[in-house]
């Protein structure tokens, strides 16, 4: 996202996008319940930042730590207040999770002051404790209950609507390419996508050594060169002459014949195998 001072829109606009994404971080909705809108990569569907299961602990440590005299639970209380600063001076039109990592640790104290509190308080008011043991075991099945919901869905589930924003296919383009790369004189790895020389690197097994001789050369933002059978470079200013494949984006190189990739779970790909043959189109 700009920065929300980037385009000089009036002073009430500023204010009034500001006051808006900084009172978002601590909404319901973002902390419990639906979580950074933003990209799949820091959601989990129906989830929040954390799990609903903390919500009265929240309430309650906040509590503690608005009419607590501590200076250590002062500070505590302005490190929640003051983290959102940073993330409210973009133009998001949402919380973002990465934005507000800085009160990961907070929110983990105050949970962690709630816990020991009513600890505390049910050590003391309890009148048995087989009471005491009765009360430790609800609430540990309810977490469990809730983390292992969480953990279920986050290992069936997330994997097939996430995997696309997590450039899905690069493996199996991989496991292709290496199998028909001796038909082709030369294959191509987009460089538009970052990072995208990384997975030539891994799902190739190529030497490090051998990249530590013969290393990538900066272009701009992006990294280019040969790593073995492989040229990462611009899809598009490539040699007509010759037959080529490519490891490129779905959306890159319309004219080239795809080679089907199948990713486990019929996850849609991110990346596409095609093959250009000289006068085919």
């Amino acid at each position: 996202p700009a920065p929300l001072l980037a385009d000089s829109p009036a002073p009430a606009l500023r204010a009034s996008i500001f006051a808006r994404n900084y009172l978002s971080n601590y909404s319901p909705s973002f902390l419990f319940f639906r979580g950074d809108m933003s990209t799949w990569r820091a959601r989990v569907k129906g989830y929040g930042a954390f799990l609903p299961f903390f919500i009265p602990f929240l309430i309650a440590g906040l509590l503690m730590l608005i009419f607590s005299k501590a200076p250590e639970r002062r500070f505590l209380l302005c490190w929640f207040l003051l983290y959102p600063i940073g993330a409210s001076l973009t133009a998001s039109a949402f919380p973002q999770a990465t934005r507000s990592i800085n009160a990961l640790p907070c929110y983990e104290i105050i949970f962690a002051l709630a816990a020991a509190a009513a600890a505390d308080l049910a050590l003391k008011k309890l009148p048995s404790r087989p009471a005491l043991s009765v009360a430790a075991l609800i609430l540990a099945v309810l977490y469990f209950f809730s983390a292992g919901k969480f953990i279920n869905h986050y290992f069936t589930e997330y994997p097939k609507y996430a995997a696309y924003e997590w450039n899905s296919g690069f493996r199996e383009a991989f496991a292709l390419t290496e199998k028909i790369k001796s038909n082709y004189k030369e294959i191509v790895v987009t460089r538009s996508i970052p990072y995208s020389y990384i997975y030539a690197l891994f799902y190739t097994k190529y030497d490090p050594a051998l990249l530590q001789e013969t290393p990538l050369i900066p272009d701009g933002p992006y990294l280019t060169g040969k790593i073995g059978s492989y040229t990462v470079s611009d899809p598009y200013l490539q040699p007509v002459d010759m037959p080529q494949l490519y490891i490129a984006g779905v959306w890159e190189r319309p004219d080239l014949r795809e080679i089907p990739i199948r990713i486990p779970g019929g996850v849609p790909p991110f990346v596409k195998v095609g093959e250009y043959i000289p006068g085919n189109r």
